[in-house]
Order: C-alpha cells, then structure tokens, then sequence
C-alpha cells in the first residue's frame, strides 16, 4: 500500500474508533447525576461486603458478582464517587469499540468494520450504559470476547478447551447474558467438529463446565431475581407470550422483535424495513454458503427470545444491549452480499443502487446516534441538583420527605459521595409504596409546625405537576425546584 492511502485508512480508522471513544469520555466528564437504578445498585456497593455481594442484592436490584467486584474495588481504591462507579462501565465501552472490530474482521470487509465500530460507538444506547452504572455495556463487550476467540480457534483441541473454559467460566460470573453466546459458541464447535467420540469430547467437556458454572450462578444470584415480584411486575410486558394463534399476543412478540431492531436503526419504517431485508440477505448467503460463523450471530439473539418465552430472561432494551452488534454484524453482512450480487451489474446500477441505500442508513443514524448529546446535555434524571438546591436554601435544615423513587438519591448523595460530603440536609423521610406524600408532608408540616421540603425524582413531567397542584390546594408552596424528572418543594400549611 502506498503512502498516501496509507495515510488515508489511518484517518479513517482514527474517525471511526476516535470520535466515539472521545464522546464517551465527554459523557464520563460531564458527571451526570446518577440514576434511579445506578443509585440503587451504588448503594449496594458501598454497604455490602465482597462476600455480601455474592449473593442476592437489596432495592430490587441484581448484577453478576465479577461485576459488583469490580465496581467495589474501584470505589475501593478511588472512594465512593460517581466518577469511580462508571470507571467500569466506561473501560467496559471503550474495549467493545476494539473488540467489535476484531470479531467483524473475520467476516466482513474493512469498510464495513470500520462502518459498524463508527456506528455502534456512536450510538446514544451506547454511550448511555458506557458512561452509567450498570453492567449492560458489559455483557456486549463479553459477548464480542467470546466470539473473536470462538472465531479465532476454529476448532476445539485439549489446549483450547483449557483456554476457552477459563475465559468461558469467568465471562459468565461477569455477564448474565453470556450464556447465551457460549452456547452459541459449543453448537459452532459442533457444526465444524467431526462426528466422532474423540472430537466430541472437548465439547462435551465445555458443555459440562459451563453448565456447572451457570447453574451455580442461577442458584446465588439469578432465581431470586427471576422469582421476585419486582422482575414478574416491572418487566411482564418484556416476555415473549408465544400464542402464535392469538392476533393480540402475535403482535406484542412482533412488537418485541422491532423493539430489539430498533436499538440499531431507530424508528423509522424505512430504516426498519431495510434492516430486516438485509438481515435476511445475510441469512440465505449463511445457509447457502454454509457459513458456520452465523451461528455466532444468530444463536445468541434466537436463545434471549426462547428464555423470554419462560419468563427467564426480559427483553427490555438494556438488557438486549448484547445483542446490538450482532444485529449489526447481521445488516452490514447483507449490505456486503448485496453488493457481491451488484458487482457483475453496471456501474450506474451499482451505484445508484447504493445513494438509494443510504438514504435509510442516513435516517438509522440520526436516530440512534448521540453526538447530539454534545450540545445537548443528557440527563437522565437530576436528583443532584434538586439536593443541592436545598442545600442552597436557609431551611436546609428542615425535615425532607421523599417519593420512593426520590430516597434512594438522597441516601446516597447524603451519606456516600466524597464529593457531595458537603450536602447539609434535614432528616430525609421516605413515603411507603401507594402513600399519598401531599398527605404526608401535609402531615408533617402541621405536626412540626415548619415548612417541610419535598424530593420527587423518576417522575415526568406530569406527574410533578399533578403533585405540584395537589399541594397548591392544602397549603402554600414557598419554594419550588424543578429538572429533568425531579424537583424539590418547601411546602407549608401554615
């Protein structure tokens, strides 16, 4: 290759691992306010122990062990910190970005790699859960570990097996979902391995290894997660119903099944509707070419679908984050054998054929892709403010009654954070699940005799007003705070 385009496809490679990378460290920097379920899990962290960490966690919240390790060493060595809760999580981000394009490069041209690390990095899902406290980042960049090795091996000897069931047994302690891709892994052994007892036995081994380790981790962390009210509650809408003969529940598991390719193109009919063509171009030159890697894409996405179908396994948009750059993999893999088909035809029907191409793919992408977060900040919810805002006011002091969805916040800024150690708030006062809190900061401000702050968070807009409304009409409201989901109120009957 000659100097010039040399210097070319470094720049192209700097763009497409560069601009993502430098949007997720913007996002770290900015320090967002933690939200409802970071808050919850942080809190986790810092009460409990290593040991106490193995088991099942409190304020509904369940993660795997190797994951909660790490988030506790980093606090740990760096102190309780927003900053050090996401350390994780961003490393976790950054390394799918490198390992992404290690996994594609198997399959696909470089100006797809290149093509799918730019627009997985760029994607808003993506640096939502790289810079947030939560382990689903996580699981996608395990799933890619494991299948660039799964592909890098070929094939299963004695060496490997030792290999791949160290890595295997460790991805599974640190990502729920990677079951799924190592199962993925065994039948793509399978597929390419002799019919016989001597090269069968390194999968028949592997099988057996990661079994133990998974049903050990069902028994410690996953069956009280599954069985609580909590996961039967908040994610029934999450299942596949698979009453294929009903029209309501075919359109609630086809509704699931979009949702799941939304995550890679957006909304848009256009874009959605391509997607599924090109996913289904990669299908037929798989099975037709008997390429056994699609086993690797595929296996990982049909196994999250059966597990929901049990109940076992919800299919809410974090939890499918895994399965992002497999859908990816699959859309550029029909975008490279459209363009196989095409290179026989007339260079002005390949090329028209691909401007008219791109016109969705440019729609999928100013759907899904965050840089707008640069000049638009993103803020999930902002109970931080809404606390400092109190701490701001000459009755900082007084009694704080919080929503449910609101104490977790100012358990954890109050008590934990370094950086928030200088928060000087009242005694903060959680309401009980269905308690009115206009009822009960109505309550309480007749009993003390004071004006009495109020801490909503996890509430639209919407739902703040109506509160803000209900307590206009049995007192009087001296100060009011609102931002992003949350808002604090100093409310009297006085």
């Amino acid at each position: 290759m000659d100097r010039p385009k040399w210097f070319i496809l470094y720049l192209i490679h700097i763009v497409a691992y560069g601009i993502p990378i430098c949007l997720m460290l913007f996002l770290f920097l900015s320090n967002r306010s933690l939200f409802l379920d970071s808050l919850n899990l942080a809190r986790n962290i810092v009460e409990s122990s290593f040991w106490e960490l193995s088991g099942p966690l409190h304020y509904q919240q369940s993660a795997p062990i190797l994951f909660l390790f790490l988030s506790k060493f980093s606090i740990t060595l760096f102190g309780v910190s927003e900053y050090a809760l996401r350390l994780i999580p961003l490393i976790s981000g950054i390394l799918t970005l490198f390992f992404l394009g290690k996994a594609f490069k198997k399959s696909l041209h470089l100006k797809y790699v290149l093509l799918g690390v730019f627009w997985f990095g760029c994607n808003a899902i993506v640096l939502r859960y790289s810079t947030e406290f939560k382990q689903y980042i996580t699981d996608a960049m395990v799933g890619l570990i494991l299948i660039w090795l799964a592909q890098k091996m070929n094939q299963l000897t004695y060496k490997n097996v030792i290999q791949y069931g160290i890595i295997g047994a460790v991805c599974i302690w640190l990502s729920m979902p990677s079951v799924f891709i190592l199962f993925g892994a065994l039948i793509y052994f399978t597929s390419i391995t002799k019919r016989n007892i001597k090269s069968m036995a390194p999968i028949l081994l592997l099988s057996a290894w990661f079994s133990i380790h998974f049903i050990l981790e069902y028994f410690l962390i996953l069956d009280s997660a599954i069985e609580s009210d909590h996961m039967k509650n908040f994610h029934a809408s999450y299942f596949i119903q698979g009453r294929f003969w009903q029209v309501d529940s075919l359109q609630h598991d086809w509704g699931l099944l979009i949702g799941s390719l939304r995550m890679a193109v957006g909304k848009s009919g256009i874009a959605l509707g391509v997607a599924m063509c090109l996913i289904c171009m990669s299908l037929y030159q798989m099975i037709t070419e008997k390429n056994k890697l699609g086993i690797l894409y595929t296996f990982p996405i049909l196994a999250a679908f059966g597990a929901s179908a049990f109940g076992l396994y919800s299919l809410i948009e974090r939890l499918l984050l895994f399965s992002l750059p497999l859908f990816l993999f699959l859309i550029l893999s029909g975008v490279q054998y459209f363009e196989k088909l095409l290179s026989q035809k007339s260079w002005m029907l390949k090329y028209s054929t691909f401007v008219l191409l791109s016109i969705p793919f440019l729609v999928a992408f100013n759907q899904t892709q965050g840089i707008k977060y640069i000049i638009e900040p993103f803020e999930k919810e902002d109970n931080r403010s809404c606390l400092e805002h109190i701490h701001n006011h000459p009755t900082s002091s007084n009694p704080i009654i919080c929503s449910q969805l609101a104490y977790p916040a100012y358990a954890y800024y109050t008590a934990y954070d370094k950086n928030y150690n200088y928060l000087k708030l009242g005694e903060g006062i959680p309401t009980n699940y269905g308690e009115s809190i206009v009822d009960k900061a109505s309550q309480t401000s007749q009993e003390q005799k004071q004006p009495i702050w109020v801490l909503l968070g996890h509430m639209n807009d919407k739902e703040i007003s109506t509160i803000i409304n209900g307590f206009d009409k049995v007192g009087t409201i001296k100060n009011s705070y609102r931002s992003n989901q949350s808002a604090a109120i100093l409310f009297s009957t006085q």
